[in-house]
């Protein structure tokens, strides 16, 4: 069961159903959520028994059909923590993800929240990340996906939106370029 409860304005205070847009419907401001946390029922215990990016399943509207996302190392960084003058640093190691990239845990839930709006095609612009891990998480969900990346794009990230099945336009020049690709083709 789920103690998320909607979204609320930040400027104007509107409450909005989960069902919204990213902008509050009234004033266009940003949206956050809301939660009754006495019905999540999160312990300690509770926690100590779970791993990765849906350990705490009660706080979302729902949880995404996901491949592992979240559950990477925080690898100690006693040089930095010295060089800052602070006792310890931890920094988070997300290439441990699926596809191997910080995007993972967003796109799982874009995903899931694209197929449950019956949608049949995840889209976006994006330099390379983001496009491995929306074809990866689209294929997962059993929808399609069509990523527009700049020609400057690495090979590696294009390679592995077509290893994770994604349908890849390439666009000359830069991500302003593929994203106003997007914007007219969308």
């Amino acid at each position: 069961m789920t103690s998320f409860e909607g979204f609320r304005c930040t400027d104007c205070g509107e409450t909005v159903d989960d069902e919204a847009p990213t902008r509050c419907p009234e004033c266009g401001g940003t949206l956050d959520a809301t939660y009754d946390y006495d019905a999540a029922e999160l312990s300690r215990e509770t926690l100590a028994d779970r791993s990765g990016a849906w350990a705490a399943r009660e706080l979302f509207p729902f949880v995404p059909k996901g491949m592992g996302e979240g559950a990477t190392p925080l690898v100690e960084a006693p040089r930095l923590a010295e060089e800052l003058g602070v006792g310890s640093v931890y920094i988070k190691n997300e290439a441990h993800n699926p596809t191997g990239t910080v995007t993972d845990r967003g796109l799982a839930v874009v995903a899931e929240a694209a197929r449950r709006a019956d949608a049949d095609t995840l889209a976006l612009p994006t330099t390379g990340n983001g496009g491995q891990s929306a074809a990866a998480y689209a294929a997962r969900a059993g929808l399609l996906s069509r990523v527009f990346v700049p020609s400057r794009a690495n090979f590696i990230n294009k390679a592995m939106i077509n290893v994770h099945g994604g349908d890849m336009r390439v666009v000359e020049g830069r991500f302003d370029d593929a994203r106003e690709t997007y914007e007219r083709e969308r």
